[in-house]
């Protein structure tokens, strides 16, 4: 059997069209880039706060004997009980099963958009990895149905870890998960696009904390425009947008 076989095999077809969505999407977010406008940034700014607090207990062991408490940021407010000594359990109390695992899923954390990509990819990655293994062993492929739920356990499980591992290293964008009028009278540079009249760009800016926010701005006087790399002065925030004036040192 050719690669191609494999790949359009009927039992195949769920990975096939995760696949397929994924280079759809990338697509999407090319040709907006290149209109000056980006579409994760805009889905992010449609996507509800769940405002989740949760307490985890987790007990890791690593056959060290050290005991610790440590207060970490999941990407919902956490009180973490840590004991280095090898079993992971984790006590959600008091939060919905759904935003639990929204949570572990790194959900609010990083950039729905590239949540989006990730589950995609790790779904169609782990489904054609598992299906050659099970054909390698039996020398046909398993069932549609069955192949596609026993998918979800790799896939969920590398959403998990490739999410945390970019939560570190991505800087935050910004959504309506957090209180943006708080960037009025901040200074950002615009990174997409030329903000003009009715032509929103997308702005680079840092908050108070130094971390950096994504957000979209329009000029505040309708003859005004500001190309990309031009530095801004986030003037007021109305209706989920910046107005914003040219900042000149």
């Amino acid at each position: 059997m050719s690669l191609w076989q494999f790949i359009i095999l009927p039992q195949n077809s769920i990975f096939f069209y995760s696949i397929a969505i994924f280079l759809l999407i990338a697509l999407m977010e090319i040709i907006s880039l290149v209109a000056g406008v980006s579409l994760s940034s805009l889905l992010d700014d449609l996507i509800p706060d769940f405002g989740v607090d949760a307490d985890l207990d987790i007990d890791l062991d690593i056959d060290v004997g050290v005991d610790a408490d440590l207060d970490v940021d999941v990407g919902v407010d956490a009180d973490v009980d840590v004991d280095v000594d090898g079993d992971i359990d984790v006590d959600a109390d008091g939060v919905a099963p759904h935003i639990a695992i929204l949570g572990w899923l790194n959900f609010g954390r990083v950039p729905f958009m590239i949540l989006v990509i990730i589950n995609l990819l790790s779904y169609g990655f782990s489904g054609y990895t598992l299906q050659k293994i099970i054909m390698k062993i039996t020398h046909s492929p398993m069932n549609k149905l069955l192949i596609s739920l026993l998918a979800l356990i790799p896939a969920f499980l590398l959403v998990h870890y490739i999410g945390r591992f970019l939560a570190k290293v991505m800087p935050q964008v910004e959504s309506n998960a957090i209180t943006l009028d708080t960037l009025v009278g901040s200074v950002g540079e615009i990174v997409i696009g030329t903000a003009s009249i009715n032509n929103p760009a997308e702005v680079k800016v840092k908050d108070k904390f130094e971390k950096i926010h994504y957000v979209r701005v329009l000029p505040i006087n309708d003859d005004l425009k500001i190309t990309q790399g031009e530095k801004v002065l986030l003037v007021e925030f109305k209706e989920n947008i910046f107005y914003v004036d040219k900042f000149d040192i």
